[in-house]
């Protein structure tokens, strides 16, 4: 079972980019042509020369295809995708959003021949909100421990201005600032990312992909993964 670790260290989040890069085998120009982020900006980050906002990290795991809980998680989480799961996902994100749904139509019809009941189509699947209300979270952190505002300042070190500042303005609060509180609360900023929405970290369309690949049998896996390595052929050519 995974611990949430209360010896916490900073998240390295340039780290955590160029890890998510070199395992997707993406140059960066192909980060920023999926996110809508600058150029530029993303060399920047990954140069340590600017701290990303909040609002980039959420554009960078919009663009990886993963949830806020999956970039934040520590070793040992289960919301990390086991190597089959990651090597499957990476070939099938990396397709278009038509070419994902004619995927996943496809294992569907592989599956019922198997005879799993179909699953409920969700158009939303593939409009994953991974913006998160950091303002909101807090708040509900708070009333969790029946924290007051004075007594999140003295746990944290933030002087209570700061804090009624934050919470009562809807501008969402720097990266740093949600590593200081997660560390007074004693959560993982993993933990502190965890939505409602996305049972395990894992979001819908994860879910949906990872249920329909586990009803397969093995010549129908070898069969949807050739058609993801042809696209992928495809699409390097």
């Amino acid at each position: 079972e995974y611990d949430c670790m209360k010896q916490h260290k900073r998240m390295d989040t340039r780290q955590r980019i160029l890890d998510l890069l070199e395992r997707r085998k993406w140059p960066v120009w192909r980060l920023a042509q999926k996110s809508g982020i600058n150029h530029s900006t993303i060399f920047n980050m990954i140069q340590r020369k600017n701290m990303p906002s909040l609002k980039t990290i959420e554009e960078v795991t919009a663009a990886f295809g993963i949830s806020m809980r999956q970039f934040f998680a520590e070793k040992g989480d289960p919301a990390l995708f086991t190597p089959q799961q990651e090597a499957v996902f990476f070939l099938y994100h990396d397709t278009s959003i038509p070419q994902r749904k004619a995927i996943l139509h496809a294992m569907e019809l592989l599956s019922e021949q198997n005879g799993i009941a179909k699953t409920n189509y969700n158009e939303n699947e593939f409009q994953e909100d991974h913006n998160m209300d950091a303002i909101a979270r807090i708040k509900e952190l708070m009333e969790e421990r029946g924290w007051t505002l004075y007594r999140l300042s003295q746990e944290s070190g933030i002087a209570i201005t700061t804090l009624i500042n934050l919470l009562h303005h809807s501008k969402q609060p720097a990266l740093q600032t949600i590593e200081i509180i997660c560390e007074s609360m004693e959560i993982t900023l993993a933990e502190f990312f965890t939505r409602p929405s996305e049972p395990g970290g894992f979001t819908a369309e994860q879910l949906k992909l990872f249920a329909l690949w586990d009803s397969l049998t093995e010549e129908q896996r070898s069969a949807v993964l050739e058609l993801l390595l042809a696209l992928q052929a495809k699409r390097n050519e």
